[in-house]
């Protein structure tokens, strides 16, 4: 009895969407064929700017951290190098949250501690969970461009 590995799909029986015939011209002139099509730009403006801005949050998030890891880096060195000269050390890490436009945004951060004891504060850390922040974005403020979006 043989038996079948694999699922048949239903692919090879869809059927090709109709469109209006004012959406699709087709000119046939000196043996080339040219085509035009009519796109809603509205609806495509729509996504593309919801891609955009998509886009552009992540990259924020992504610069926040990295200024972050950046300053956990100064104070204790690369990850996995040990360096007596530096004054402090990594000590694991823990969820957090900073605001990004006007909202509370979890992140995971690393923890720092002096070399003579005590949990050192991340500065840049600290100045992005300001709850001042919050405010600006629910008003359309940003503080370091002074643009209004």
């Amino acid at each position: 009895m043989r038996q079948r590995y694999h699922k048949r799909t239903q692919r090879s029986k869809r059927k090709l969407q109709e469109l209006p015939e004012e959406a699709v011209k087709v000119d046939l002139a000196d043996g080339q064929a040219t085509f035009q099509m009519v796109l809603p730009m509205k609806t495509l403006r729509a996504e593309v700017a919801q891609s955009i801005e998509a886009m552009s949050c992540q990259a924020g998030l992504l610069m926040m951290k990295g200024m972050i890891d950046e300053e956990v880096e100064q104070l204790a060195g690369p990850k996995g190098a040990h360096d007596d000269q530096l004054p402090a050390y990594r000590w694991g890490k823990e969820e957090g949250h900073v605001v990004f436009l006007g909202r509370k945004v979890a992140i995971e951060k690393s923890r720092v501690r002096g070399k003579h004891g005590g949990e050192i504060p991340l500065q840049r850390y600290q100045a992005f969970r300001n709850p001042q922040r919050m405010a600006q974005g629910r008003r359309g403020e940003t503080s370091a461009s002074g643009v209004q979006p």
